[in-house]
């Protein structure tokens, strides 16, 4: 498998990923940057999921952004040329755009000023893992 094809490639390691993975109530998937490359696989399997910095301006990842319900999270800095939230039109998914962030969710301030930022994007991904928990655990 070429990694010239990161979707293929990715969804692959992720299914891999999953079929190890211990039986569980419910199921969450988070990506970085290529790592996101997993959206589309997950919508398929109806697996929600925490997106940092998604690579929008591949197709496949907008594409999966512009249908992905609420059970889907992006996350991208406006400082970052690849986060391009306008480019999805409309969706479901929660897209939050942080000010001052580069790809790295970063920024050029220095490490407190990242961290400063980094924080409050950590405790949204955990507040949508923990919703996500929540929504399963009512469903089953």
């Amino acid at each position: 498998m070429e990694r010239s094809r990161p979707q293929e490639f990715v969804s692959k390691i992720a299914e891999a990923t999953f079929a190890e993975a211990p039986t569980s109530v419910a199921r969450l998937v988070i990506g970085k940057s290529f790592g996101c490359h997993a959206l589309p696989w997950a919508i398929e399997r109806g697996l929600p999921g925490a997106w940092l910095t998604p690579v929008v301006t591949d197709e496949p990842i907008r594409a999966a952004l512009a249908i992905a319900g609420p059970e889907h999270l992006a996350i991208g800095g406006d400082r970052d040329h690849m986060w391009t939230p306008d480019a999805v039109g409309q969706t479901s998914a929660t897209l939050i755009t942080v000010a001052n962030a580069d790809h790295a969710i970063e920024s050029d301030e220095g490490w407190r000023a990242s961290v400063e930022m980094q924080i409050p994007v950590l405790e949204r991904v955990i507040a949508h893992a923990d919703a996500r928990l929540a929504t399963s655990r009512r469903v089953r």
